[in-house]
């Protein structure tokens, strides 16, 4: 039987974890370390917050759990229909935003064309090898790979079921990874995919009982070992890229935690419901959109000027403004339009069910 989602706060925690730590990450360290993209750097939290890209990864694993739940009973089309409507409307309006202030505030060191513009509207900007708007936007290509991979799922799932999906997907990112098929990787993520796999398996863990949470444990192990192994090898090519030190020995301890935080707040149910934690929850994507090339041109405009420290509280109070106002006010309004308009004629689904036998 379906697992019915009932709304998880501790999920909103860790997504404000996650973006937080990734927000902290580029403007504390990456803008200033490496490919002239910022003239500010924050080394009293940098030492920390350089780490903060492992917020990716636990966002990977956050989307591998709850597309988990959202295709339960969905066909194809409910499936498409519900991924564009939940990922476009914020990214248009941060596309917009972000083209604005660079416009007035790139100064030559960031740039954007109408081609530009109209080009990551799609949000497919790499198929037509035309850079992004904001270097943040490389996280949704991928995530768009991954959900291309759940969709191939829905059309087989009569004959596989999502952990035996899971289990083909993770080997076959393993064989791409150690290159023993690497013209796969074309359609696989195996950098990123295997901690979404994470994510379905704790999915899992908490959907089963009896044997088959045995057999999740064991998976979610295995995937926890291949994860440990990716992170590891990322922190040497962080340490070359930035000419930095990286521990891989504090990266397998984040990831770690990751793992074992994750695993509580998704089978252990918190008392944490709070109205002002889901906003905060709602409001990280559009943070996420917004903040890195905007807050690198405001820091390249006004800190040679100004407190570094006061600019940064500017900055980041800025950003959440702009996230919470697209989360409250502009996303729903456009989901609501976007998702009437994909969904014309109103009947569609219904004949797609009458068709195929109202399928799971």
């Amino acid at each position: 039987m379906p697992t019915k989602y009932k709304r998880q706060y501790t999920l909103d925690l860790l997504r404000i974890v996650a973006a937080c730590s990734i927000v902290l990450f580029h403007y504390s360290f990456r803008g200033i370390a490496a490919d002239n993209m910022c003239i500010l750097g924050f080394p009293s939290i940098a030492t920390f917050f350089k780490y903060g890209y492992m917020g990716f990864y636990l966002f990977f694993i956050l989307s591998g759990y709850l597309i988990s739940f959202s295709i339960e009973k969905k066909l194809l089309f409910e499936f498409i229909v519900s991924r564009i409507a939940r990922l476009y409307p914020a990214f248009w309006v941060s596309v917009i935003i972000t083209s604005l202030a660079t416009v007035y505030l790139g100064d030559g060191r960031y740039s954007v064309s109408l081609p530009k513009f109209l080009a990551n509207l799609t949000m497919l900007n790499k198929l037509f090898g035309i850079k992004p708007v904001d270097g943040a936007y490389w996280y949704l290509y991928v995530l768009l790979k991954l959900y291309l991979l759940m969709a191939m799922f829905i059309i087989f799932r009569k004959f596989i079921g999502i952990r035996t999906f899971a289990v083909v997907i993770f080997v076959l990112d393993v064989l791409v990874y150690h290159n023993s098929i690497p013209k796969l990787g074309i359609v696989l993520e195996p950098e990123y995919s295997p901690f979404f796999i994470a994510g379905i398996t704790f999915y899992l863990m908490k959907k089963d009982d009896g044997e088959k949470k045995l057999v999740n444990s064991l998976f979610l192990l295995i995937c926890f070992a291949f994860c440990l192994e990716i992170v590891i090898d990322k922190s040497f090519q962080m340490r070359a890229h930035y000419q930095t030190a990286f521990s891989p020995l504090v990266t397998g301890f984040v990831l770690f935690m990751v793992f074992t935080i994750f695993l509580f707040s998704t089978i252990i149910q918190f008392n944490l419901e709070n109205k002002w934690l889901m906003k905060f929850g709602l409001a990280t994507y559009p943070l996420y959109l917004l903040h890195e090339n905007i807050g690198f041109m405001i820091f390249n405009k006004y800190g040679r000027n100004s407190n570094k420290y006061v600019l940064l509280l500017i900055v980041l109070l800025l950003i959440w403004s702009l996230a919470f106002i697209i989360s409250t006010y502009i996303e729903p309004f456009l989901y609501e339009k976007l998702k009437k308009c994909l969904y014309y004629p109103k009947h569609c689904v219904a004949v797609c069910r009458a068709v195929n036998g109202d399928i799971h």
